[in-house]
């Protein structure tokens, strides 16, 4: 009886009602796995909202068998906003419908069955004043590993009322390490990492070649986020920081890039609009690299495709 007992309020502290975001860009057999493995989860989700920089095909919203499936919706933007803006907007309509939760993710994560479950269960354990990263699995090499972004994160939809949306004008790179890095466990919301939850995603190669516009976004919102954005941290462990890592970057396009002086030339004028606060979307991405991928194409690329 006290087992019986026990097991139904551990149901009930489980349930939650759950928004999910999903943001694509160009990606449909991506994102059609995406979402089918949330409509797969022993928890339920009570919407999913995918957020489309890409014009993104509407069969995703179909199951197997052609249906029509009412717990999605695609939310088409008229411009490419990067991973920043459309997440942004993605966090602000999902709050429109008051959830418990918001579960973030890119469109090439695949959250296994139970994820959501697990995530909020120990949710629930912390007293929902947290946030939660399932283990990450790389579909690449089959390791773990530990990357705090959009990767099925769940976010207590009262922290992002209380500290806001990502910064829209990084357009790409480094807003998540805004958000979840800093702005949340300064606003009182620490990360946590549910170990019995899982994600598949694919991480690039580390030494992967990018294409110069990576370059810009990356420096130009790191040295804003550095220069601007930590007032909490002395200014020379700030500078320091930056130093150290602009300088990586730089030895980065020495040793395994090819078009060194552009993407040299990409970091600069990076660091200057960091410096002269000029964000938005400055430089034009390359239509044949996903925005935010984490998996582009591996291999030497020619100046072309750059």
């Amino acid at each position: 009886m006290t087992r019986s007992t026990h097991l139904g309020a551990d149901n009930e502290r489980s349930i939650a009602s759950v928004v999910a975001v999903v943001v694509t860009f160009d990606a449909p057999e991506a994102l059609h796995e995406c979402v089918h493995a949330l409509q797969a989860q022993t928890a339920p989700v009570r919407e999913i909202i995918v957020v489309d920089n890409g014009n993104a095909d509407s069969s995703v919203l179909r199951g197997e068998h052609g249906e029509t499936s009412d717990t999605v919706r695609m939310l088409h933007l008229p411009e490419n906003t990067g991973p920043a803006g459309a997440f942004a907007r993605g966090l602000r309509e999902a709050l429109s419908s008051d959830p418990d939760f918001v579960w973030v993710m890119d469109d090439d994560v695949v959250p296994a069955p139970e994820c959501l479950q697990l995530l909020v269960r120990e949710m629930r354990d912390l007293g929902d004043h947290a946030v939660l990263f399932p283990s990450q699995i790389n579909t690449r090499t089959g390791s773990n590993v530990e990357h705090w972004g959009w990767c099925a994160a769940l976010i207590p939809a009262s922290a992002v009322r209380r500290v806001g949306v990502p910064l829209a004008e990084f357009f790409w790179g480094m807003e998540d390490t805004e958000y979840f890095r800093d702005r949340l466990p300064l606003a009182g919301y620490p990360l946590r990492r549910v170990a019995a939850a899982n994600v598949r995603l694919p991480i690039r190669d580390a030494d992967a070649r990018r294409p110069a516009w990576k370059y810009y976004y990356e420096c130009r919102n790191r040295t804003y986020f550095y220069l601007y954005r930590r007032a909490h941290i002395p200014a020379t462990t700030r500078l320091k920081s930056l130093g150290y890592r602009l300088v990586g970057e730089l030895n980065r396009v020495r040793r395994v890039e090819d078009e060194k002086l552009r993407k040299t030339w990409a970091i600069c004028l990076g660091v200057l609009h960091g410096l002269t606060k000029r964000l938005g979307r400055r430089v034009e991405t390359d239509s044949a690299d996903r925005a935010w991928s984490r998996d582009p194409p591996l291999g030497p690329t020619t100046s072309g495709s750059q």
